[in-house]
């Protein structure tokens, strides 16, 4: 899977998600999007527990991204919810809770983060590169930490 993986974005094969422009009025943004809530600093990605709380809230309260193309977003985009088949083709997606209509960066950044968790940061970087960002990139950062303060408390990270 992760050679799989691997190839699609070196060939470029992995953004047709980020490819269509979606025009709707509709916000089907879940909550936990537009409204972060700080949690218990130790329940935080280890990105994020060296940080302050006023840090924390600097960053989620940091004025929301300006989106320039709305597009479909998974909302929980990582490997575990991509579907492979037989010859590790990636070809469809599950766990749909949070697909919503928005910037398609939330994917990005998430699915960045758990490439990064389950490969290393060599295949965060070679991911990254393909839409031209680095890992510390502030709409990245303010993603990833909203997605974080949206996992429940009980979860932990590695």
């Amino acid at each position: 899977m992760k050679a799989s993986l691997l190839r699609q974005i070196k060939q470029n094969e992995h953004h047709s998600l980020w490819q269509e422009t979606l025009k709707t009025n509709l916000d089907l943004t879940p909550q936990w999007i537009n409204n972060p809530k700080l949690k218990q600093l130790d329940k935080l990605h280890p990105d994020f527990k060296n940080r302050t709380r006023a840090e924390l809230e600097e960053i989620s309260y940091r004025k929301k991204p300006i989106i320039t193309k709305q597009v479909v977003v998974h909302g929980d985009l990582c490997p575990v919810n991509i579907i492979f088949n037989e010859s590790g083709k990636a070809i469809g997606l599950i766990d749909l809770g949070d697909m919503h209509v928005g910037d398609g960066m939330l994917d990005i950044a998430v699915l960045s983060w758990t490439i990064r968790g389950n490969f290393g940061r060599k295949y965060e970087k070679i991911f990254l590169d393909r839409f031209g960002l680095k890992p510390d990139d502030k709409t990245l950062e303010y993603y990833r930490l909203i997605y974080d303060l949206s996992l429940p408390s009980h979860k932990n990270w590695n």
